[in-house]
């Protein structure tokens, strides 16, 4: 499996120049950004948060503002800045998935992130989070995104033409040269073993205490 894409150490080396990445290397960076958003809204799963207290006074700031029109700060409190980050928290990594409801949730988890970076002193965090939703996205976004600016412009940016078959990758139907091999099949393991470490993580409190 593979998504096309031109990665900055292929500016260095022709050989990784515009080819494909392999898909488990989307797949972890994905899946990464899943268990951030998942295990945050698992984390949210607790009476304080759910019946509003957790935040405090965090409603009174102006960014509240638009939604007390027509709310009062408390339901503002309740619903918006628990209720809704529970939620978002929960669902945003689906939501981010699939084509239907990516530009929603892209929309939100944007509007979500920079409201953060507002709210609290958490450094580069939003921004992170912020620059790695178009990962949801069809690698060939760049390519689309770039062929519409001017040509002057297309030299510092990501190429335009269709990407180069890897020797990374595994293709439908190849046979011989190209077919699944001992180091695919390390690559697999080793994603396996990176996802469950990485959901094994935020619950291993009673080793690191």
């Amino acid at each position: 499996m593979f998504l096309p894409l031109r990665s900055i150490d292929g500016l260095f080396s022709p050989r990784k120049r515009n080819v494909h990445v392999p898909l488990w290397n989307y797949t972890l960076l994905r899946t990464q950004i899943f268990i951030v958003y998942f295990i945050a809204g698992i984390k949210k799963l607790d009476a304080d948060w759910v019946e509003g207290y957790s935040m405090g006074s965090l409603s009174r700031h102006w960014l509240f503002d638009p939604f007390k029109l027509f709310l009062s700060e408390e339901m503002t409190n309740l619903i918006v800045v628990h209720w809704g980050g529970l939620i978002l928290d929960l669902t945003a990594g689906y939501l981010l998935f699939f084509d239907v409801t990516r530009p929603i949730a892209i929309f939100f988890v944007s509007y979500f992130h920079c409201m953060n970076s507002q709210l609290f002193s958490i450094g580069m965090f939003s921004y992170t989070m912020l620059a790695t939703s178009p990962l949801f996205c069809y690698p060939d976004w760049p390519r689309r995104l770039v062929s519409k600016l001017p040509q002057c412009l297309h030299w510092a940016l990501p190429s335009i033409q269709p990407p180069h078959k890897s020797p990374e990758c595994v293709y439908p139907g190849q046979k011989g040269k190209g077919s699944i091999g001992l180091r695919h099949k390390l690559g697999a393991i080793f994603t396996v073993i990176y996802i469950a470490e990485q959901l094994f993580l935020p619950y291993s409190h009673f080793i690191t205490q």
